[in-house]
């Protein structure tokens, strides 16, 4: 094997895959296989559950194939000057790298050693833009991000594609986001549903935001597996038959008799928990905040524990204990004594005195700032009901309120 390539565009090509190679404990799946063909070069990476790849026209000088650890190249690639172009010639045992006036020798393994390309067979296929999946699938898998355990693959996104509409569902620890797409581009002969988890759905997305929005990306939906291909790039996803709760997630979405409707403007939303956010960085290490109803007033509140270890009262007590400035306190946690360090207030329309509920701060910044449209809507079921917010007709989100 043997072409010539700039190394910039295959710095970005290994870019692409190897975030599948990091982190493996078999060496050859750290590896990517690098395929030259009579008139493409192709670049493969798979951690067996997820498969990625890259292909394009080229004019090789001898075809071939060959196995390379990903992120060793990937470093060699990214130290050149990505203009300049290398001759790569590859074997069995070595992969050469020529530059203008340098020389690299990394250690290659066979390319039958590399896991065969699965019998992806596709029972329904539909096509829709990048764009549409993209927007919709990298809010709600901010729901599963931070919250599953690493590795974790019953946490994921519920995906379902019709005919001028594409859905993306996530939830996780009372928090669930739904968010749709309309488009005309949008072709499905009928109803197609998958689940990705999240490290499969990082992968989509990666995928999807590579290419241009308006870009369309054809979808083979099989027993096993999913086929995504979009432009150069094919990603094969294994199926997992997970039992998401869908139609319970659903159910939250619907008009409840007993919701009490708040309206404001979105910005100034968005604006009201920026500072509360900026109030609770410099007091303590805190996450959560409180919202109530008082006449016609949204309220942000953010309350602390004077009493509690991680509070900067507490803390410098602490402290001077351990110096023998003063005494140890009693070994029985003190009784709680709350003080409000922050208060914001936004008008609204439909506004009625409610009791506070606590949310977790991130979670709800990244949501509003993600709506679209003038207006936002909270709909509030009472304390113990979690809260439903509409921002814009695509994205409505559900947010169950935290215990204290």
């Amino acid at each position: 094997m043997r072409f010539t390539i700039k190394a910039g565009e295959l710095a970005s090509v290994l870019n692409s895959l190897s975030g599948l190679a990091k982190g493996q404990t078999m060496p050859i799946l750290g590896c990517v296989k690098i395929t030259a063909e009579d008139a493409h070069l192709q670049v493969e990476a798979t951690d067996l559950a997820t498969r990625s790849t890259c292909r394009w026209p080229a004019t090789p000088t001898s075809v071939g194939a060959t196995c390379v650890n990903a992120n060793r190249l990937l470093g060699l690639m990214r130290g050149l000057p990505s203009s300049m172009v290398v001759e790569i010639t590859g074997t069995k045992e070595h992969l050469t790298i020529k530059g203008l006036r340098s020389r690299y020798r990394l250690a290659a393994l066979s390319e039958f050693d590399f896991p065969q390309r699965p019998d992806a067979v596709a029972n329904t296929t539909c096509q829709f833009p990048a764009g549409a999946l993209h927007r919709g699938l990298s809010a709600v898998i901010k729901v599963v991000d931070n919250m599953a355990v690493t590795g974790s693959m019953s946490s994921g996104a519920s995906i379902t594609i019709t005919e001028g509409c594409v859905e993306s569902i996530a939830a996780e620890s009372g928090r669930v986001t739904y968010v749709r797409e309309f488009s005309e581009d949008i072709h499905a002969a009928g109803p197609i549903s998958t689940f990705v988890n999240r490290n499969t759905g990082k992968e989509l997305l990666r995928l999807l935001g590579e290419v241009e929005s308006d870009s369309t990306v054809f979808y083979a939906h099989g027993d096993q597996h999913d086929t995504f291909t979009a432009g150069d790039r094919e990603l094969i996803l294994q199926r997992y038959q997970m039992n998401f709760p869908e139609s319970a997630v659903r159910s939250l979405l619907k008009e409840r008799p007993d919701e009490t409707r708040v309206t404001v403007n979105r910005e100034g939303l968005k604006a009201m928990i920026s500072r509360v956010a900026v109030a609770m960085d410099s007091e303590f290490d805190s996450d959560r905040f409180q919202i109530k109803c008082t006449g016609r007033d949204l309220v942000a509140t953010v309350s602390r524990d004077r009493n509690a270890m991680g509070s900067k009262d507490a803390l410098k007590a602490a402290s001077r204990a351990a110096k023998g400035d003063e005494e140890a306190p009693p070994s029985n946690a003190p009784r709680k004594a709350y003080e409000t360090i922050a208060e914001e207030s936004l008008e609204s329309a439909g506004m009625t005195d409610m009791e506070p509920m606590t949310f977790q701060l991130r979670y709800f910044i990244d949501v509003v700032d993600r709506g679209e449209g003038e207006t936002a809507e909270l709909y509030f079921g009472g304390p113990a009901n979690p809260l439903r917010l509409q921002l814009g007709a695509e994205v409505t989100a559900i947010l169950a309120p935290m215990r204290d």
